[in-house]
This record gives C-alpha cells, sequence and structure tokens, in this order.
C-alpha cells in the first residue's frame, strides 16, 4: 500500500460521496426530508443542534429531556487520528471545496 495515494484516494472518495449529497440535498423533492447536521457543531452545542433535529422531525421533545441528552454528547477524546500533519493538509485539499458546500446546506 501507498500511503500517500490511499489518503488521497480516501479523500477524494469522500468527496465524491458527499458531492452526490449535495446534488440530493439541491432537489427541493428531497430537501425538505433531509437534515444535514455538521458533527462538529453537534459536538459543540448539541442541546441547539437536538431541538433543530427533533423540530425537523416533527417531534416534540421536553426542554428537560433535551439537556439531559445533551449533557451525553460531546467529541471524542479516546483516540487520534494518526494522520501526520502533510497527511491532514492533504486531506483538507482535498475536501474543502466539498467541506464548504455541506456547510452551507448544514444546520
Amino acid at each position: 500500500l501507498d500511503k500517500g495515494n490511499d489518503i488521497i484516494g480516501l479523500a477524494k472518495y469522500w468527496s465524491n460521496l458527499y458531492s452526490y449529497v449535495i446534488y440530493l440535498i439541491k432537489d427541493e423533492a428531497v430537501n425538505q426530508n433531509i437534515i444535514l447536521i455538521d458533527y462538529d457543531d453537534f459536538c459543540k452545542d448539541p442541546q441547539n443542534i437536538l431541538s433543530i433535529l427533533y423540530s425537523h422531525c416533527e417531534l416534540v421533545i421536553d426542554t428537560t429531556k433535551i439537556v439531559e441528552q445533551a449533557k451525553t454528547i460531546s467529541a471524542p477524546s479516546y483516540y487520534k487520528h494518526g494522520f501526520t500533519d502533510k497527511e491532514v493538509d492533504i486531506i483538507k485539499t482535498e475536501t474543502e471545496t466539498v467541506q464548504k458546500m455541506i456547510r452551507s446546506f448544514s444546520k
């Protein structure tokens, strides 16, 4: 295996996959049924994102339950990705455009 090319290939694969998701979201018939939630935003502000998610699903959830659930959500701290700084830069370069498009659709 060529780790450098594998990183580029997987980043391109991710970008292609999520480009298709963006294509679907642009279709109004599909768009109303999909909600994209940015994982980082979810970890930073779980109470707000949970409220948005439940509202999108037309679920009425008591605020105290949402607060309780939000307390259990955070970014994982139990692992490191293991990529070098150069590999992280490659991933960012390969996925940057699609990430920006996703964020424009994220709640």
